[in-house]
């Protein structure tokens, strides 16, 4: 049994119900939002018959808290020397089951089941900052074992990077028939053909860019991976 069952057990029946109309409501919303105890008393009161009071709600949601199914913040307004204005509670939700099919491979960009990590916030933060500061993209390298969501992290990434920034972005497959399996042993191949690749990806995607014969561009007393960045620079 999984530890989010667990911790669900210490619920009776309809506080589960409650449970999941709290996690339904705060999932496509990023998995957070603030929510008064009058609010939550209005979303229950929209799934289920009965009439829910303020201090109901206020019991419910505060013993969801208490077993670690969410986490509440409390906000207030920011004051010089005047009393704080109360604002309503920021709701985070810290656990769910999920009950539907079995997830396998990329994450869809618009799928609710993504969670953001903080490799999320450091990639963007460190790409914002190298663009800025340095007028450069930095070499960023995503490590970890299979299944941990490195291709979904890539694509947020990717997307980061076209939607906001307003940048081209190439994407290389390493797993495609351009890369036959004598180029992972052979470190002058490698280079030679991910330069090629990526310089073929931008040519696709930049009208009128021509991209330069890798024969002639590069140079052979230099190292492969030397090539390789004066080119695409």
């Amino acid at each position: 049994m999984n530890s989010h069952n667990l911790l669900l057990q210490q619920l009776d029946t309809q506080e589960q119900k409650e449970f999941e109309i709290l996690a339904h409501h705060l999932i496509p919303i990023g998995w957070q939002s603030q929510l008064s105890y009058g609010e939550f008393a209005l979303l229950l009161h929209r799934y289920i018959a009965s009439k829910i009071d303020h201090n109901y709600a206020e019991i419910k949601l505060k013993k969801i808290q208490k077993i670690g199914l969410v986490e509440i913040t409390k906000n207030s307004t920011s004051t010089n020397g005047e009393r704080c204005q109360r604002l309503a509670n920021t709701i985070i939700l810290k656990s769910l089951a999920y009950k539907g099919a079995l997830l396998i491979g990329e994450v869809l960009l618009d799928s609710i089941l993504y969670i953001r990590r903080k490799a999320d916030e450091v990639c963007q933060q460190e790409l914002t900052l190298a663009r800025e500061v340095n007028k450069s993209v930095p070499f960023m390298r995503v490590k970890g074992a299979k299944g941990m969501g490195k291709s979904s992290l890539l694509d947020r990434i990717g997307d980061f990077l076209e939607s906001e920034k307003k940048e081209k972005v190439a994407r290389v497959d390493f797993g495609t028939d351009a890369f036959g399996s004598d180029t992972f042993t052979d470190r002058s191949k490698l280079f030679d053909r991910f330069t090629e690749e990526v310089g073929k990806a931008f040519v696709k995607l930049t009208p009128g860019l021509v991209s330069t014969d890798l024969k002639f561009a590069f140079d052979k007393y230099k190292p492969p991976g030397k090539n390789c960045t004066d080119y695409l620079e």
